[in-house]
Parts: C-alpha cells; sequence; structure tokens
C-alpha cells in the first residue's frame, strides 16, 4: 500500500466521521428544540456507582427517619458520631425527642427534630432532610439512615442523601413478636455516592 493509498483512505474515513458527527450534533439539537425534557433526563440521570457493603465507620453526621427510638440509639452506640438530626411524623415526635436527649447524654451534637406536616410526601422528606445535611455539613462524612419512617419519608431521604452526596444506610435485624432484636442488627450501606 502506496503512501498515497494511505492518506486517500484516511481523508475518506475523515469524511465519513465528519458526516457521522453533524447528522449526531443535528439531532441533538433538534431533540433540544422540541424535547428537551428528554435530554435534561439523560444528563441527569441518576448513577449509582457503588451500591451495598458494611462499610459505614467512617460516618461523622448522620441523619434518621424516626418511627420507634430503638434501631437510631443502637446505631449511636456503634458508630462515632458528632452530630446527628431526626426526621419524624407526628405519631413518632416523642421517640425523636428521646433520641436527641440520649445522643445528647452521648455528647453528639443533635439538631432539633423535624416533624413532618404529611409523611406521605417524599417532596417534604426531601427537602427537610436535604436541609439537615447542609446543616449537619460542618461536621465532616454525612449519611441517612432510611430504616425507620413511613416509606415515603424513608425515599423522599434517600432522594435528598443522593442529591447531596451522602451515605444511605439501613439497619437490618430480626423482628420476633414486632420488636427489634438488636443482637441480630446489622448496619448496610445501600449507597455510596461517588
Amino acid at each position: 500500500m502506496t503512501p498515497d493509498l494511505i492518506w486517500l483512505w484516511l481523508d475518506r474515513a475523515g469524511i465519513v466521521l465528519g458526516v457521522v458527527m453533524g447528522v449526531t450534533w443535528l439531532g441533538g439539537l433538534i431533540l433540544a428544540a422540541f424535547r428537551p425534557e428528554v435530554l435534561r433526563r439523560w444528563f441527569s440521570r441518576n448513577r449509582f456507582p457503588r451500591i451495598g457493603g458494611t462499610q459505614v465507620e467512617d460516618v461523622d453526621a448522620l441523619v434518621f427517619t424516626v418511627s420507634k427510638p430503638e434501631v437510631p440509639a443502637w446505631v449511636m452506640t456503634q458508630l462515632r458520631l458528632k452530630a446527628v438530626g431526626f426526621i419524624a411524623t407526628e405519631q413518632s415526635r416523642d421517640a425523636a425527642g428521646e433520641l436527641r436527649r440520649t445522643a445528647e447524654r452521648q455528647g453528639v451534637r443533635a439538631l432539633e427534630p423535624v416533624c413532618l406536616a404529611d409523611p406521605d410526601n417524599p417532596a417534604e422528606s426531601r427537602d427537610r432532610t436535604a436541609a439537615l445535611l447542609v446543616e449537619l455539613a460542618d461536621y465532616g462524612r454525612l449519611a441517612v439512615d432510611v430504616t425507620g419512617g413511613k416509606t415515603p419519608m424513608s425515599l423522599g431521604a434517600f432522594m435528598a442523601a443522593e442529591e447531596c452526596g451522602a451515605r444511605t444506610l439501613y439497619v437490618t435485624c430480626e423482628y420476633p413478636q414486632g420488636k427489634p432484636d438488636m443482637r441480630t442488627a446489622a448496619i448496610a450501606c445501600i449507597s455510596r455516592p461517588s
């Protein structure tokens, strides 16, 4: 193969590549003009690069979704936390207050518990959790424990954790007779954003 022939093939490949790039650019421009939400969703889609695992000892501040006090109290004894925050419902407000007093007795900075007006609204939970994470940001590495509370609360808290770059934790344990058996409890990492 002669050098002239090599340059001819490289020139043709460059032309084809240029046409492909132009068509791709034009398609993206048309998509952006008529369906911008599709393009926005593609660029900002959720990514979960690291899911699962048990490495949770490097958490400094933690936000809990609260239903009953046993599990969060146990978590606070397992981790060396500097600060905590609590998302509660009207029904779990007293449990969150009890957890706050427990944290303060352990020398952990405890924020005033946040009580949701509508625990079935994940947007409210997301917004309130995000506000607590911002308030706790100065304490170091953040996490959200989504074990307690109603499912929409936990989903909203999970979304806030992902958006803020905080880990999401969950406590697994057995529940004989409807009460948690903390001897079987373990802290699991659901998501560790990069």
